[in-house]
């Protein structure tokens, strides 16, 4: 008999219940909307919390796991919310996004900012050592040969830690952005979902 095995990623996705337009559904279950932010926050309004940090990281995490399947984030409460405090949860959780996203977008410029210096002081030195080497070509001596070696090898070094910024040390700023972006640009849905009755032992 054939046994015919799901990939690994159905395999995730099924996991998740899917909405009418088959999009991933992300839920959320909390007793009240305080929960979804920071409880140290408290005095800000809703526009300017920060997001309760579980909450946040528990979105990245399944937005990093369903990858590019799209989806909706469902938030389940025991009572229907008014659809004004709907709203500012939205904007808030947009606007939280939006900020981490600002900080990524920073640390992606800086190392771009360090992969162009890098860059630039290894071609110098490359054609400092090309130019001693020109310039010397008749002398025959250790220590000129030691020089010349000593710019060169710290010319490639340098164009060595330019390409690391560029291949490796921006990439998960990249990746995050991107998280970052999918969550910004999610439909926030709200359902009133009381909670289900516990069986306490009695008859």
């Amino acid at each position: 008999m054939i046994i015919a095995h799901k990939p690994v990623r159905q395999k995730i996705i099924d996991r998740y219940e899917s909405d009418a337009d088959g999009r991933v559904v992300i839920d959320v279950a909390v007793a009240r909307i305080e929960e979804l932010y920071d409880r140290f926050d408290s005095s800000a309004t809703y526009r300017k919390k920060d997001l309760d940090e579980d909450f946040a990281q528990y979105l990245i995490n399944c937005v990093r796991e369903i990858k590019h399947t799209p989806f909706a984030i469902r938030i389940n409460l025991p009572e229907q919310e008014e659809p004004p405090r709907e709203a500012r949860v939205r904007a808030s959780i947009r606007h939280y996004f939006q900020y981490l996203q600002e900080s990524e977008k920073r640390e992606i410029r800086k190392h771009l900012s360090r992969a162009c210096f890098f860059l630039s002081f290894g071609v110098l030195l490359v054609f400092l050592s090309l130019s001693l080497a020109s310039r010397y070509r008749d002398v025959a001596s250790i220590m000129k040969e030691l020089g010349i070696e000593g710019v060169t090898i710290v010319a490639w070094v340098s164009m060595w830690e330019a390409a690391s910024n560029l291949i490796f040390e921006w990439v998960p700023h990249f990746n995050r952005h991107k998280v970052y972006q999918r969550i910004i640009d999610s439909e926030v849905l709200f359902r009133p979902q009381p909670p289900a009755p516990t069986d306490d032992g009695g008859e």
